[in-house]
Formats: C-alpha cells, sequence, structure tokens
C-alpha cells in the first residue's frame, strides 16, 4: 500500500509512550499498539479523528504517501503492461502470411 502512517515517528519525537498514546486518544490497546508497531496499518477515519482530537493535529502528520517502486523499471506484479497492437487478418506462423497492424483507439 502506498500510504503509510507515521505514528511511531510522531510518538517518538514527542516522548508519549504507546500506553499514554491509547490513555490520550482512547483507542483499544491492541489498535494502538498495532499502528505503533505496523506503518502499513492505517488508522480507520474513527480512530484518525480520535487521535487527531486528542493531539489538535492534522491527518497528514500521521499519514504519509509513498509511491511505489518498480525495482529495475521492468516487471513486478505492479508494472503496466502496454497494450498490445491490433492485428488486422492475422494468420498463423505455419502459412507466414503478413500482418497489418491498424492503430489502437485512445
Amino acid at each position: 500500500m502506498p500510504v503509510k502512517n507515521k505514528i511511531k515517528q510522531f510518538l517518538d519525537a514527542r516522548g508519549i509512550t504507546r500506553y499514554q498514546f491509547r490513555q490520550d486518544t482512547g483507542i483499544a490497546q491492541r489498535t494502538a499498539y498495532d499502528l505503533y508497531a505496523k506503518p502499513d496499518q492505517i488508522p480507520s477515519s474513527t480512530v484518525l479523528e480520535k487521535i487527531c482530537d486528542a493531539y489538535q493535529i492534522q491527518p497528514g502528520e500521521l499519514l504519509e504517501w509513498v509511491p511505489k517502486s518498480n525495482k529495475g523499471g521492468k516487471g513486478g506484479k505492479d508494472a503496466i503492461a502496454p497494450n498490445p497492437p491490433l492485428l488486422e487478418d492475422a494468420a498463423t506462423d505455419a502459412n507466414l502470411e503478413t500482418f497489418t497492424l491498424r492503430s489502437q483507439p485512445r
């Protein structure tokens, strides 16, 4: 997921413990500890609102968009495959007929 939470950095920078975090916000213990330990976990809108209300901050202080990387520039599950050309009178390799390419609609 390209969005990550920065709750650990937020709390550590302010010297707030995970215990104090859950006390201040009123969120469940498991949620507080998971948000701290797992940057891939995104808080629900309700939890995000509780955190922002408790610390009087904007959601952007807790969330960060991280672009997906395309390692090596090719392939990977997130790579976008180019559209294949459209063919008219496609022939099989056996009879070696030629193909006529036509442009794709845009």
